[in-house]
């Protein structure tokens, strides 16, 4: 795995690149999960009560004065990051097959990949199998993240067309979506903010509902707090990587915000979601995906997704969306 400083390093010395679900599982001592067998799922969660409003267009915040970039709506180049973040994995250390050492709860495997990558020559590849009720794992930040504070957190998915992201009715019920980005684990307490997909009940592929639309962002722990994003226009990309990004400015009062982007274009706010509590500090990411109610894979779906270099920064990276928002830009580490 290279450093934050490494990649960063590289990159200034090549010179600008042109732009282009809460799991409740036991917490073991030493920060990961403990195995949960398929029948022994974690409880559902309750349905939503209300929605967050959303925003599509805010106020960029003082902080966000960073260099215009070429999304794909301009004429200008990316910058090379000159931020340095907490995480970088590019998961380059293992070898094909080999067991990636995340504490997943899929039912599959959580290894590394040397046939399908978004760079390098290896990846994630996350294994579920139909029943389960979990996640792909957790990962501890070098570093608390405060109130006050934002915090980005992108990942490079690639999701086959046969990717089940249906349920069925192994415990509980899924509410309609599943929890694909998380922060933070059980046992770091609540809120636990995830990035939800659409998520419909014994769905099979080929049929019309397979690819559900729309976006959730749920704040745990905080009751009514369920936020919708292009509820009727946005679906996960399928047989192609892409960036899906999540940004939490993290405070104790309405401040509070989360952010949402596929790839360049962002998909929208929540203002307040994620407002803590005094003391709460943000400790820990993790990646999905969680069924309330197990993994539904019949038929033609299968359910195995890849993942692939993994950024999260609490410095405001130097690249903006066409909003002005900053963001980690997809072509960054």
């Amino acid at each position: 795995m290279r450093t934050a400083t490494g990649w960063i390093a590289l990159l200034a010395a090549a010179g600008p690149v042109v732009g282009g679900c809460g799991d409740d599982s036991t917490v073991s001592d030493d920060g990961g999960l403990t195995d949960v067998p398929v029948d022994s799922a974690p409880e559902a969660d309750a349905a939503p009560e209300a929605d967050v409003a959303v925003e599509a267009d805010t106020d960029v915040p003082a902080e966000a004065e960073a260099e215009t970039v070429d999304d794909g709506h301009g004429d200008g180049a990316v910058p090379a990051p000159t931020y340095t973040p907490l995480v970088v994995e590019d998961f380059e250390e293992g070898t094909d097959e080999q067991d990636a050492g995340w504490p997943a709860t899929t039912g599959g495997p959580m290894a590394y990949d040397t046939e399908r990558f978004r760079s390098g020559g290896t990846s994630i590849r996350v294994s579920f199998r139909h029943g389960a009720n979990g996640y792909g794992g957790y990962r501890d930040l070098p570093r608390p993240v405060a109130p006050g504070e934002t915090v980005w957190y992108r990942v490079r998915l690639f999701l086959p067309a046969t990717l089940s992201l249906s349920y069925g009715d192994t415990s509980g019920d899924g509410f309609g979506w599943n929890k694909f980005l998380v922060m933070a684990r059980p046992g770091h307490g609540s809120p636990r903010m995830y990035v939800q997909p659409r998520s419909p009940f014994k769905v099979d592929h080929g049929d019309p509902e397979f690819y559900g639309t729309g976006l959730y962002v749920n704040h745990d722990g905080l009751g009514d707090a369920y936020c919708r994003l292009m509820e009727e226009t946005y679906t996960f990309p399928r047989d192609r990587w892409f960036a899906l990004q999540m940004a939490w400015h993290v405070a104790t009062d309405g401040s509070a915000w989360i952010r949402v982007w596929s790839d360049d274009e962002f998909l929208g706010e929540c203002p307040g979601a994620g407002a803590v509590p005094d003391g709460y500090v943000v400790q820990s990411w993790g990646i999905g995906d969680y069924w309330n109610g197990g993994a539904w894979i019949q038929g033609d779906s299968t359910g195995d997704f890849w993942l692939d270099d993994v950024v999260l920064t609490a410095e405001t990276p130097n690249t903006v969306d066409v909003g002005g928002r900053p963001f980690v830009h997809p072509d960054h580490f």
